[in-house]
């Protein structure tokens, strides 16, 4: 009697170490499954920031180039303001000259006028002189 009821309760025992086992195979297999699936989704999260990163480091490159490229046209227009602005001054400065010479000139045509007026008035007298002689 008591073999029987100690392979019953080991048939028992036995049974319910079946079951336990049964429940934490199927267990394991759950948490393998959500290892798994946390798994894909850390790669697949990966990938789209990977993707994103990629793609950010495209478009900070295409703005940093461009970022160049104006800064090396407002560059170029600054010497070339410069340039103009120096011969803006220069031409002034001629333009300046150039309208002191034509004053002198006016006054020396002036003076050039007087003369020949006198020389003219001059050379009337003389000729009157010369005809109260004769």
């Amino acid at each position: 009697v008591k073999d029987s009821s100690f392979t019953i309760g080991m048939k028992e025992l036995m049974k319910e170490l079946k079951e336990e086992n049964e429940l934490l195979v199927i267990q394991l297999r759950e948490q393998e499954q959500l290892v798994k699936d946390v798994q894909e989704q850390k790669l697949a999260g990966d990938s789209v920031t990977s993707e994103v990163q990629t793609l950010f480091g495209r478009q900070l490159s295409a703005l940093q180039t461009q970022r160049d490229q104006l800064q090396a046209q407002l560059d170029a227009q600054k010497a070339k303001n410069q340039t103009t602005s120096e011969l803006l001054g220069q031409k002034t400065l001629e333009q300046e000259t150039l309208q002191g010479q034509l004053r002198q000139l006016k006054e020396r045509e002036q003076s050039l006028q007087k003369i020949e007026e006198e020389n003219k008035e001059l050379e009337s007298r003389l000729l009157c002189v010369e005809q109260n002689i004769s």
